[in-house]
């Protein structure tokens, strides 16, 4: 597994509430509606890292028709997860059409 995808399975996890069960770790009183924080703070940092051994990667996310999203460490990233181009999902953001069936913007920040 390789790192973005560590990042990529991290972020799909800490939203959960209801599928994984609260560790108990007592970083907080339970896992609140927000998902779990260890977590959430361990992609946070792993991330950072990931970044800044390659430079400023600008994060990106997919956004389904159904409206579930899926948030990328960079293009390049995303690009290579999907199956695309990077400059076809560069011009989605921006162009605000679908690429590969999603939706595509850059996360803000």
């Amino acid at each position: 597994m390789e790192t973005v995808d560590l990042i990529n399975a991290l972020r799909r996890m800490a939203p959960e509430t209801g599928g994984l069960p609260c560790l108990r770790c007592g970083h907080e009183h339970g896992c609140s509606v927000h998902g779990c924080a260890v977590i959430k703070e361990a992609a946070d940092r792993l991330e950072k890292r990931y970044r800044g051994a390659r430079g400023h990667c600008k994060p990106v996310i997919a956004v389904a028709p159904d409206g579930s999203w899926t948030r990328y460490v960079s293009i390049k990233e995303a690009a290579r997860i999907v199956g695309v181009n990077p400059a076809q999902i560069s011009t989605a953001c921006v162009t605000g059409q679908r690429c590969a069936g999603q939706y595509w913007k850059k996360e803000e920040g």
